[in-house]
């Protein structure tokens, strides 16, 4: 996943990749981040576009059917001064 520190308050578009040597692994994954749920395209790829308020680590977790899922954190830093 990349970005994977991002300022709070900035809206960024967070991409996602699913690595796994089984296809159906890859492709129709369900991702969740930040109240948002996306499906992964036949490459494995996602994309979501959000804004996060709160300084902290937020967990990204991707679903696979018949797969193990896989999960990843963002850290939120605070603004940025000036």
């Amino acid at each position: 996943m990349q970005p994977r520190r991002v300022r709070k308050r900035r809206t960024r578009v967070f991409r996602f990749h699913l690595i796994s040597s089984l296809p159906e692994c890859r492709s129709g994954a369900t991702v969740r981040f930040a109240g948002h749920r996306v499906k992964t395209n036949l490459r494995g790829r996602a994309h979501i576009k959000a804004r996060l308020f709160k300084v902290g680590k937020r967990l990204a977790v991707a679903r696979p059917a018949g797969c193990q899922a896989a999960a990843t954190k963002v850290r939120v830093l605070r603004r940025a001064r000036g």
